[in-house]
């Protein structure tokens, strides 16, 4: 990612020369034009507008994350990433650049810089592994991008859900003589323009540098639900309790009902099913899900408990939830299962299912025309087996919810 950058660092050599007067010795081991830009990159002087304390704090980087320093040159960000992720976190310093790369590994400490790792990647693809960069960040590099669209697409899988990628470039300003030529520098509305291309969205915007643009981006939503997910894994991954943990859910449940609207094809039932469910989202580290369930006229599920608490609402049509009381009796395979209450449901009505043993209900679409409820689990329902009791057989099934694709 350093290529571009050497005519910028020679010009600047001739225009500061106090600057590479205090720089740190480059080894010999680098070209001449690569040694100017360490020179250039590790300059004391450029501290003073670039304020890399400022930017990495801006980040909120936390404890065992993993950042992507995509154009890592010299290290200049990398070092500081890994006091930020700690040891439990992950540098993925990359640059297409292998005498700098080189140079950033003679250069780290192997107890304070044990996290990051140094990497070659090609100029048109950043290569990230899918869904393994919490950050991604970028610093006086996106000018350098050709193809910037398709770069940033394949960009996309390797963010994790909440991932973000960050930009930190300089204005296109004829006055700001930092930086490369005026000719290659990138308006800050361009790069808005270009992510939301490529489908991002701007997430925040920092103004606190004098000569840059320090922007941070996500990926748009593609369904409705993304911003719910999104929110979801925030209160998840708070520490909160499980009474909080559904309290919260069920606010933001009991929004998206009340304001969003579920793509059709995911309200379509399956004629062949009483009930068809979709698996919306699921969190990668399995600590929640989403499903849509949409029931036939009067379809009825059958009694079945969830072996975690379940937080769920009616996005359509009026819904009677039906809750039971187990209790196993001694030399007998079937419990006995006594109705507590049962209640009807209409859109944007919300309910609590506790954690086991209260977690036995069924639900029923009490209307004449289709039904559709969202039911957050605390646990990957797709991986999770529960039991269904056929009350007239009196048998006790276990099961693993299967799901049908979007039609």
């Amino acid at each position: 990612m350093r290529r571009a950058p050497r005519a910028l660092a020679v010009s600047l050599l001739l225009v500061l020369p106090a600057c590479v007067s205090h720089a740190p010795p480059v080894g010999p081991t680098l070209s001449k034009s690569d040694a100017r830009l360490v020179r250039y990159l590790e300059s004391p002087d450029r501290a003073r507008w670039q304020k890399p304390e400022e930017v990495v704090r801006a980040l909120h980087l936390i404890e065992a994350q993993t950042v992507t320093d995509l154009g890592a040159g010299s290290g200049y960000f990398s070092r500081r990433f890994a006091a930020a992720v700690g040891p439990r976190g992950v540098v993925d310093a990359a640059d297409v650049d292998r005498e700098l790369l080189g140079y950033l590994e003679s250069t780290l400490d192997a107890r304070q810089h044990a996290n990051v790792i140094p990497r070659p990647v090609a100029a048109d693809d950043p290569a990230l592994a899918p869904a393994s960069a919490d950050w991604v960040f970028l610093c006086d590099t996106y000018h350098q991008l050709s193809d910037r669209v398709s770069y940033l697409r394949k960009l996309a899988p390797g963010l994790k859900p909440e991932g973000r990628v960050a930009i930190v470039d300089f204005h296109k300003r004829e006055d700001i003589l930092e930086g490369p030529p005026f000719a290659e520098k990138v308006e800050r509305e361009t790069v808005i323009r270009e992510f939301h291309e490529a489908g991002y969205e701007l997430d925040r915007e920092e103004d606190f540098l004098p000569y840059q643009y320090f922007l941070v981006f996500r990926r748009a939503p593609a369904h409705s639900f993304d911003l719910l997910a999104r929110a979801i894994s925030e209160v998840m991954s708070s520490g909160a309790g499980d009474r909080q943990e559904q309290w919260q859910v069920a606010a933001l449940l009991s929004q998206y009902l009340q304001g969003q609207t579920l793509e059709a094809k995911f309200q379509c039932p399956n004629p062949a099913l009483p009930v068809t469910t979709y698996l919306l989202h699921t969190d990668p580290d399995g600590r929640f899900s989403i499903a849509a369930l949409v029931f036939q006229p009067h379809a009825r599920t059958t009694v079945h408990d969830h072996q975690s608490w379940v937080v769920w609402g009616t996005y359509t049509g009026q819904e009677r939830e039906t809750r039971y009381l187990r209790t196993d009796l001694a030399g007998n395979r079937f419990p006995r299962l006594t109705p507590e209450w049962s209640q009807v449901f209409g859109a944007g009505d919300v309910s609590f299912i506790d954690p086991p043993p209260r977690d036995v209900h069924d639900v029923e679409n009490v209307t004449d025309s289709v039904s559709v409820s969202l039911h957050v689990h605390a646990t990957d329902i797709a991986k999770q087996a529960r039991n269904s009791y056929d009350v007239k057989r009196r048998i006790v099934k276990s099961f693993v919810q299967s799901y049908e694709p979007a039609m």
